[in-house]
């Protein structure tokens, strides 16, 4: 029962885990699109006055505000790996308990 047990706990961290990474992601995709809607639109107006869409560009990257926007995407799509790479720990922490535990039922 014990064994059950753990392997229900294990299940139980995966699914709040697999949540956990949904939000992260859409969490990322959310501050990327954010990211090039600004992008774009700031660019756009640049040109609109006249600016080469190169000369945009540049500028509109050189910006803090463009800084942050892209700083806040890459951290967010960390979290999000790292939500991941838990769930592929967990996976094979399963792996190991359920290998451990047919092992004991054949000892037994």
């Amino acid at each position: 029962m014990r064994e059950i047990d753990q392997l229900d706990r294990i299940l139980d961290k995966l699914s709040t885990r697999i949540e956990e990474w949904d939000a992260a992601q859409s969490e990322a995709a959310e501050a990327e699109a954010r990211l090039k809607s600004q992008e774009a639109m700031a660019a756009k107006a640049m040109m609109d006055s006249g600016m080469s869409a190169a000369k945009a560009h540049q500028e509109v990257r050189s910006k803090d505000e463009w800084r942050e926007m892209y700083l806040d995407v890459q951290y967010k799509s960390i979290a999000a790996q790292k939500v991941k790479m838990q769930i592929e720990l967990g996976n094979k922490y399963f792996e190991a308990e359920r290998t451990r535990q047919a092992n004991l039922r054949g000892i037994r």
